[in-house]
């Protein structure tokens, strides 16, 4: 008997006991492996002992642990279960040589392999080998013994690894669901997603892709592992892998080549060569798509998947529950924002501040870092900036677009809002561009009040950004409110500088007739103020009697010549004479009385306005006033006009 059997079963038991020591004592798995193999090799006799594993494929041995022989060799090692010495070990799971292999370095012929099994699997082999004529029987029956608590150590660890990933799995999973479920913010919501993809799972990268509200394309809402460029991609709900998970709103794993066109369109540096994608499910349809992507084709199993389809199943609720609140945040917000607009907005009295309010407003709303309105110039036919905000003030206000030049011209010649998200590829820009303003989206609306368009309002942003249908309404009726008040405003700033003009008058008629000694200087006096007063082009003083109507008194650009006495009643004048009632013509030449009038029909005047003046309760005389183009007097230009004769009592004075 040999050596190893002279020395009695002592050293075997001992090496069984610290075998059994070892499994329990806990360390890493590669410990745990070396020190059973150096056991092993003590107890058997052996000079070098082996202990392989099975690879996934199950085709390949990895050398675990090596006790004896070169360690360095030995360690790391991997061959083909089929030639190996473990061939019939693994194949057959029975202990015995292997005659005719030598895939040992420094092994002898006497080698004997033992399966390490796992129930009905079997997970590796051990492998001993002793030198030329000194194995045993006992040496080698050892082997069995020693394999299955090897079977054992691979088994705890194994089960200890996939304990662990369970539980870090679970505990992703209910961080996911705390957070999901406590929150109604879309962002937050977001970022649990890919926590629990950063803690589940091993990745290379994960982006959350959101619908946009018209259903057309996929848009990044969140992301791990992007930068700001890669951010900008989009995909189509319509065509490819996204489109059929989204239809389906079925999960699923795909194995990519390098000449896959789905590599092309997703945003990642590193071309993936398997991806995860999984639709977020709301109540009725898909909402979004979460894409994760790995390195290598078999980066994720079906564990992955139905952990994160328990987390994206959650988040589509979420998502959609996140929406709702927002949209209803968003319209109180707008509907108290919109009120309070028109409140303050129509107590401004001045054009520029309304736009100033109307700008923080709009800022505020659609969460945009740019602002300008643009009102058209009657007098060049041009868009003019009235009010900028983010934008380097020159060089926008420099661009001044006709109608139909550049976006805001498009926008205003045919009434018609649009959004832009690329305002430098966008053709209308090339006339007047702004992106060179440093504007990359544009929403732009017209301002109208009634029918007649007063401009245009424009909220733009320094990123590119896409604008929905609900931003481009809110946008449109805040600009309509806004033309509404600045019309309002510049109508109160036109009344109250003719009232001031109308007291700057009232002194000066006061002061004059005061000064005016001579009784014929009246009537001259005030035809020439009311030429300023209503700003018509000719103004003739008739004083009335019984014989008819004789020129007093003649003022304005064609005023001269000789005045023919009117009959009385005749002509326009002598109409208001007679009724003793104000007249108003917008078309002279329509008017048949007209013509009893010389001075009206040789001058070519378009529009008249007549105004009896009076004194003691009868016409004394008549204010005429004509203009060369077409002119509609207001009611309150009218008793401008009483007001002027009746403080300045022209009418005593002619009488």
């Amino acid at each position: 008997m040999s050596a190893l059997t002279d020395g009695g079963m002592g050293s075997e038991a001992a090496g069984l006991a610290g075998a059994a020591q070892l499994l329990v004592a806990g360390g890493s798995l590669s410990e745990t492996l070396s020190g059973l193999a150096e056991l092993a090799k003590d107890a058997s006799g052996a000079s070098t002992v082996v202990i392989g594993l099975r690879g996934d494929s199950g085709a390949v041995l990895d050398f675990a642990a090596v006790a004896g022989g070169s360690v360095s060799e030995f360690v790391g090692l991997r061959v083909l279960v089929d030639d190996s010495v473990a061939d019939e070990a693994i194949h057959f799971g029975v202990t015995g040589p292997s005659p005719g292999h030598a895939p040992l370095p420094e092994a002898s012929p006497h080698t004997v392999s033992a399966p390490i099994r796992d129930g009905h699997r079997v997970l590796g082999a051990l492998i001993a080998s002793w030198p030329s004529g000194e194995a045993t029987a006992a040496g080698s029956g050892l082997l069995p013994a020693f394999a299955a608590i090897i079977a054992a150590a691979v088994a705890r660890y194994r089960l200890a690894d996939e304990a662990a990933a369970l539980d870090r799995r679970l505990r992703a999973l209910v961080n996911t669901t705390a957070t999901i479920g406590g929150s109604l913010n879309v962002a937050e919501t977001l970022e649990a997603v890919l926590d629990a993809v950063e803690s589940g799972i091993s990745h290379q990268a994960a982006a959350v892709f959101l619908l946009n509200d018209e259903r057309t394309h996929l848009f990044i809402g969140a992301d791990r592992g992007l930068n700001a460029e890669q951010r900008d991609v989009q995909l189509s709900p319509e065509t490819g892998p996204a489109a059929e998970a989204l239809a389906t709103g079925s999960a699923r794993i795909l194995a990519l080549d390098a000449g896959d066109p789905t590599v092309d369109v997703l945003p990642f540096d590193v071309p993936p060569r398997s991806v995860m994608l999984l639709p977020l499910r709301g109540r009725r349809d898909s909402v979004g798509l979460l894409v994760v992507v790995g390195a290598h084709s078999a980066a994720f199993d079906g564990s992955d998947l139905h952990l994160m389809e328990a987390v994206t199943v959650q988040a589509g609720v979420a998502v959609e529950n996140a929406w709702l609140f927002e949209e209803s945040t968003r319209r109180t917000e707008e509907a108290t924002a919109l009120f309070n607009l028109s409140q303050q907005a129509g107590a401004l009295l001045d054009p520029d501040h309304v736009f100033d309010l109307v700008a923080s407003q709009v800022q505020h709303l659609l969460n945009v870092d740019q602002f300008a309105v643009l009102t058209l110039d009657r007098r060049t036919g041009r868009l003019v900036a009235r009010c900028i905000r983010g934008l380097d003030g020159t060089p926008f206000a420099t661009l001044r677009p006709a109608a139909g030049e550049g976006i805001a011209g498009w926008v205003y010649e045919w009434m018609t809002p649009t959004a832009v998200s690329d305002v430098a590829a966008d053709a209308r820009n090339r006339v007047s561009p702004i992106h060179d303003c440093g504007v990359v989206s544009c929403l732009c609306v017209p301002m109208a009040a009634g029918e007649q368009v007063l401009g245009v309002v424009m909220a733009m942003t320094s990123r590119r950004r896409l604008f929905t249908v609900g931003e481009m309404e809110l946008l449109y009726t805040i600009a309509n409110q806004a033309a509404i008040s600045s019309d309002n405003a510049a109508l109160y700033q036109s009344a109250r500088d003719r009232s001031a003009a109308m007291r700057r008058y009232f002194r000066t008629i006061a002061g004059a007739l005061g000064s005016a000694i001579e009784r014929e200087d009246v009537p001259l006096l005030l035809a020439k103020l009311c030429l300023d007063v209503v700003e018509a082009d000719r103004a003739v003083v008739w004083a009335c009697g019984p014989d008819g109507l004789t020129p007093a008194a003649d003022a304005g650009r064609r005023s001269g010549g000789v005045l023919e006495s009117l009959p009385p009643g005749a002509g326009l004048s002598g109409w208001v004479a007679r009724r003793g009632r104000s007249l108003v013509t917008q078309a002279i030449s329509d008017d048949e009385r007209s013509r009893a009038e010389p001075w009206l029909t040789s001058g070519k005047y378009a529009s008249y306005l007549g105004v009896p003046l009076r004194a003691e309760g009868r016409v004394t005389a008549v204010l005429a006033l004509a203009t060369e183009l077409p002119r509609v007097y207001a009611a309150s230009e009218v008793q401008l006009l009483r007001q002027f004769a009746l403080r300045a009592r022209v009418a005593e004075r002619i009488a």
